[in-house]
């Protein structure tokens, strides 16, 4: 091998030896301890749980709705059917009302939570996945590999952060739930 080529691979060597190793993506478990009854007939796209109830959206043209059910039974207890033309996706509650995003609409929908009673409305671009909330904003994901950032307000895109894994974009990021750790004192 030419001293030269030598060289370029011993900078190469050097340089991946000297770069910081990348952080093993975590991989989490689960384990079932309750099962719930649920309707297998619902195309579910967006769920929460609050109060005691299951707030579901359901997708489908022509049979997206959103429901309230009992845990226990999966009774349905209030809905409201979506214009047949929408497909039904992500929902969040923010104390006082539902907002629910639809697939490839651009438009979302906002219900009073006790009634679903429809408030309004509002547009985005590109497709409505997933909604969450960490408490000050709304995030939504689209199928790509970015996460918007909503005011719950004005329900306006206020920011968004590309979702990596080992330095590349993850695509068809869906189902987002926010989870607030407890610390204990002394862990931060």
């Amino acid at each position: 091998m030419p001293r030269r080529a030598l060289g370029v691979v011993a900078a190469l060597l050097a340089l991946f030896l000297a770069a910081p190793a990348l952080a093993a993506i975590p991989v989490y478990g689960y384990e079932v301890v309750k099962v719930y009854p649920h309707d297998p007939s619902a195309f579910t796209e967006g769920l929460f749980y609050r109060d005691g109830y299951l707030y579901e959206s359901t997708g489908l043209n022509g049979q997206s709705e959103i429901r309230k059910e009992e845990l226990a039974t999966a009774k349905v207890v209030m809905r409201h059917e979506l214009p047949s033309g929408f497909f039904g996706e992500g929902i969040v509650d923010d104390g006082r009302r539902l907002i629910q995003l639809t697939w490839r609409n651009q438009v979302g929908f906002i219900y009073d939570l006790k009634t679903f009673a429809p408030e309004g409305q509002f547009a985005y671009t590109g497709e409505g996945w997933a909604l969450t909330s960490d408490g000050r904003r709304l995030i939504m994901s689209d199928g790509t590999s970015a996460l918007r950032f909503l005011d719950p307000r004005t329900l306006k895109e206020i920011g968004r952060v590309t979702v990596t894994a080992d330095g590349r974009p993850v695509q068809n990021i869906n189902e987002l739930e926010w989870v607030r750790a407890r610390c204990s004192p002394t862990s931060g």
